[in-house]
């Protein structure tokens, strides 16, 4: 099926225990972000406590109970097959370290197209169609998987965050200053009592009481301890239980103490400074990455948090906690929508450029031809005016596109005719050819709050001879563009882990105005070639002004015999 209307895709994940509750709550943001292409999801769970029952069903998520049977066994994998012919689902997604090779195979074998999350290589082989690994420096793992044409997604750019993260705004600003007001989040169970053993040591530290807002879910074993110790803090402390709305937490605290899960990406989009505790095994390389990067203090495991050394840290971390500044991963937000277009296949993309633009006719050409098949092609002249999508492509496009135009597409794509960040700015083609350059690199980038700065995906490199005139100029810089884009929608979402930031000194080309087609009579025409190559015979035509009179040159190119061949005269 090829309509993304039709299709269904099939989620099985648990919750409660040992188990936590971020298995679940990652796969409801990918069932938030394919309900909003259109496709229909179900859930399904052998086991989920009521809490988190409630919130699938307020998001509108549909959820299927299964048979209480052993997790990952094979009565498991029979309930979602007869599942998955009665739904006739398109895909299936597994989420959960019980879902080994075997029941990958059992349901491949069956048909389904078949989508499994990863965070530390949880079974040595794998049956999968697609992987996906939303951990930080994870881009370039391998598997050894039974589909030799797998697809990967491995890195934070496809980590997933609810929708109630993403449409709400970020308040506070960057944090510079001590922390004064912390927030302890260990995940939905914590039946370690991590919490209770990081107020302990935050006993220990000197110098200011804190502010500290623990967050504690439904199912902890340690809810009248916890409130207990509350109570008896020199601290402020607030246990808040079952918390409906994070965003608002979020935006109030200026510090965060979190386990190594998937909550580390909620305040990497939240731009706040952390340290973190490594509540399992499986999170050990998501705290050295992070502890890497810089992004966060690692205060290793809970049985650490006694120890002096870790309390020591700790202090100095809340006086000067490390700010998240450009060399910290940042998450955008928008994983799950990249994971959400894999499964779906059938983007939804716009070209804006602007109504009088020379790229008008190559635009639709390109797109008449099929340069985007499969996909769903709108072109505006109003960047405004374009539907929420996956990508919009801003080609000659003369006008600013703002906050709210950019929100509404996972990504926001511009093609400059530069080696960025050099030749940021106007004309670049234009002004590297009057440079003399007869190689000229152009970068498709994410457009950002900067000019032309950010990061780049794809390069490609246009060759002139020398000789070439606007209009052949303008047709191999159109060709070059589209192909750029066309490429980018080819390989998404794959593509947008190629992102490179951009490096090195930075330069800008000024506006280019008519006054700059002007020649000089006294110079040779070969002196000046390259500015008759560049001049728009209509908009911006060359001119020289001799005696005090202006004259203006309409410059083309006589055909080469060749090219011009006429039939001979037979009389």
């Amino acid at each position: 099926m090829t309509d993304s209307a039709q299709k269904k895709v099939i989620i099985r994940a648990d919750a409660g225990g040992e188990l936590g509750s971020g298995h679940v709550m990652r796969m409801l943001a990918l069932a938030q972000a394919l309900q909003k292409r259109g496709v229909s999801v179900l859930m399904a769970s052998i086991q989920c406590p009521d809490q988190l029952l409630c919130h699938l069903r307020s998001s509108g998520i549909a959820h299927h109970p299964m048979e209480e049977v052993t997790l990952g066994g094979v009565e498991d994998s029979a309930q979602v097959l007869s599942l998955a012919r009665e739904q006739q689902a398109s895909w299936l997604v597994l989420d959960g370290y019980h879902f080994g090779h075997g029941y990958q195979r059992c349901l491949h074998e069956a048909g389904f197209k078949v989508a499994v999350m990863d965070d530390f290589a949880h079974t040595e082989e794998w049956c999968a169609d697609l992987i996906i690994n939303q951990n930080l420096g994870t881009e370039g793992n391998t598997y050894r998987n039974d589909i030799p044409a797998y697809r990967y997604l491995g890195g934070h750019c496809f980590a997933m965050l609810r929708k109630e993260f993403t449409e709400a705004a970020i308040s506070h600003p960057q944090k510079r200053g001590p922390i004064h007001h912390l927030l302890l989040t260990m995940g939905g169970v914590d039946a370690g009592d991590a919490s209770g053993k990081i107020l302990e040591a935050l006993e220990k530290v000197t110098g200011t009481n804190l502010k500290i807002t623990v967050v504690a879910g439904g199912g902890n074993p340690h809810l009248e301890s916890l409130r207990q110790r509350a109570a008896d803090s020199r601290h402020s402390v607030k246990v808040a239980c079952n918390v409906e709305n994070m965003t608002k937490l979020y935006n109030e605290v200026d510090g965060v103490i979190s386990g190594g899960g998937s909550t580390c990406y909620e305040w990497l989009y939240y731009g706040l400074p952390a340290a973190v505790v490594e509540l399992a095994e499986n999170q050990a390389p998501i705290v050295r990455e992070l502890e890497r990067t810089g992004a966060a203090l690692n205060l290793g495991i809970p049985e650490d948090l006694a120890e002096a050394a870790t309390i020591q840290s700790l202090q100095a971390w809340l006086e000067s906690p490390s700010p998240t500044g450009e060399a910290c991963p940042r998450v955008d937000g928008k994983g799950a929508d990249r994971v959400a277009a894999a499964l779906d296949n059938k983007l939804r993309i716009t070209i804006a450029t602007a109504e009088k633009s020379w790229m008008n006719g190559y635009i639709e050409q390109s797109v008449k031809e099929g340069a985007f098949k499969e996909h769903e092609v709108t072109v505006v002249h109003d960047a405004a005016k374009a539907p929420p999508g996956d990508m919009l492509f801003l080609l000659s496009y003369w006008s600013i596109a703002d906050a709210a135009t950019l929100g509404k597409h996972t990504h926001n794509l511009v093609v400059h005719a530069s080696d960025l960040p050099k030749g940021k700015g106007w004309s670049p083609v234009s002004w590297q050819i009057l440079e003399g350059c007869d190689r000229i690199t152009f970068c498709l980038f994410e457009a950002v709050d900067k000019v032309d700065a950010g990061p780049i995906y794809l390069r490609k490199v246009m060759e002139l001879q020398g000789d070439e005139l606007l209009d052949e100029i303008r047709a191999q810089q159109a060709a070059i563009s589209l192909e750029l884009c066309a490429r980018f929608s080819a390989e998404y979402p794959y593509s947008c882990a190629t992102g490179e930031p951009q490096q090195g000194e930075e330069s800008f080309y000024p506006k280019r105005s008519p006054e700059d087609s002007r020649l000089d009579p006294h110079k040779p025409i070969a002196e000046q070639f390259n500015l008759l190559r560049i001049a728009d015979n209509e908009a911006y035509p060359a001119f020289f002004e001799y005696e005090g009179k202006t004259y203006i040159l309409r410059v083309s190119k006589k055909a080469s015999p060749s090219e011009n061949r006429e039939t001979p005269n037979e009389h």
